[in-house]
């Protein structure tokens, strides 16, 4: 069977977008975040701008810099290993890792 290709006017482009859009509204929704269903973005701000952070990002930066990664936009993220060495790797594995102390229970005493 041999599928008809049809031509997408404007007309057919707003119909479609008339039947996706309720479909896809409830599953952006569901990923919004707010102090109201559980994220404080103020605890994040005042984390990240804590001293300790701010040196931590530093040495990272300037890591980057000296290996001549600064801004060269590879796509890759400089992380402190468990042996503690900094070492290269995607951005999207570094930034999504779940560490010990993300997870539930976890008590660093």
């Amino acid at each position: 069977m041999q599928l008809k290709e049809e031509k997408l006017t404007p007309q057919r482009l707003t119909a479609l977008i008339n039947i996706i859009t309720p479909l896809v509204k409830p599953l952006v929704e569901a990923h919004k975040w707010n102090k109201s269903n559980g994220r404080d973005y103020s605890k994040e701000k005042d984390y990240n701008s804590s001293p300790k952070r701010k040196k931590y990002r530093a040495e990272l930066n300037k890591a980057n810099r000296d290996r001549g990664d600064y801004g060269n936009q590879d796509g890759q993220d400089l992380h402190h290993a468990s042996d503690g060495t900094l070492k290269k790797e995607p951005s999207s594995k570094n930034k999504g890792r779940k560490e010990k102390s993300r997870k539930k229970g976890y008590n660093s005493k």
